[in-house]
């Protein structure tokens, strides 16, 4: 069996047993309200770690781009991949992004309201000190390149950086 075919059938395994197990539901945590994955759920991503770039953490795939896209650019890249532009659930997972440093997240400010990509409203946030100031057309939002403080900054959605998908 070729490699690529190997590949394929790994990854139609996997999102099949994530469409089985990964069921979001809506839950409240103390970060934030949103839908949530369900820590009790199987890890099914064991078997994909690296694979095609993808890395795995807790119970989601994360793809970290190599190169720098506008924001509309990052998503469309995620959706094309079958997923989007990640979605910070707690400060564990925004911990696991800062080493990569400034990278495109999946929050935007539409019409005066921060949203994440999967339409939800942000409840709670990591914004950097003073963060955001009103500043108009910086709308779109990456994680910080500060190794020792996470926390995120916004720039304009025109603006160039890595991103992170995750599925």
């Amino acid at each position: 069996m070729e490699r690529r075919d190997v590949r394929e059938m790994i990854t139609d395994e996997s999102r099949d047993a994530r469409n089985r197990h990964n069921v979001r539901t809506e839950t409240e945590n103390s970060d934030t309200k949103r839908h949530q994955t369900p820590r009790h759920t199987v890890n099914y991503c064991s078997c994909l770690c690296f694979a095609d770039g993808w890395k795995c953490y807790q119970s989601s795939l994360y793809y970290v781009s190599s190169e720098n896209k506008n924001w509309t650019e990052s998503r469309r890249d995620c959706t094309e991949r079958g997923a989007d532009l990640i979605i910070i659930n707690n400060r564990e997972e925004l911990d696991f992004l800062k080493t990569y440093g400034e990278v495109w997240i999946g929050l935007t400010n539409m019409e005066g309201t921060w949203k994440w990509v999967d339409g939800s409203t942000l409840t709670s946030s990591f914004w950097a000190s003073g963060e955001p100031n009103g500043h108009t057309k910086k709308d779109c939002a990456v994680t910080s390149k500060h190794l020792d403080k996470p926390e995120w900054n916004y720039y304009p959605c025109s603006s160039a950086f890595k991103w992170i998908c995750e599925k």
